[in-house]
């Protein structure tokens, strides 16, 4: 939607969810990695490097920012395979089938 999954983070006046508003194009996803608190696509839209998986709310920009320096201290400390797709996976036979069953609620 508009070059963003409904569940991306954008920033406009908030940090809340682009959802499924704008033009939905298939193809591939990618995944960004930057140290910056939000960056800017080519129309000028400012996104977070999050999604609502990680968190589930609507934050103000003061509220955003202790979260994303949190986020890259504990990156920095135990590494980035937090952020590899790959570290995670549903699984019906682990003791918490949905990984993100295991996150405290924020």
């Amino acid at each position: 939607y508009n070059g963003f999954t409904p569940d991306h983070y954008v920033f406009n006046d908030a940090v809340k969810v682009h959802g499924y508003s704008g033009v939905a194009r298939n193809g591939t996803v990618y995944t960004l990695a930057t140290e910056c608190d939000a960056a800017l696509n080519t129309d000028g839209v400012a996104f977070t490097p999050i999604s609502a998986t990680f968190c589930q709310h609507d934050m103000t920009w003061s509220s955003y920012l202790p979260v994303s320096a949190s986020i890259r201290r504990v990156a920095t400390r135990t590494g980035n395979f937090w952020f590899d797709t790959a570290s995670y996976h549903d699984n019906a036979s682990a003791a918490v089938p949905r990984w993100q069953d295991e996150l405290p609620a924020l």
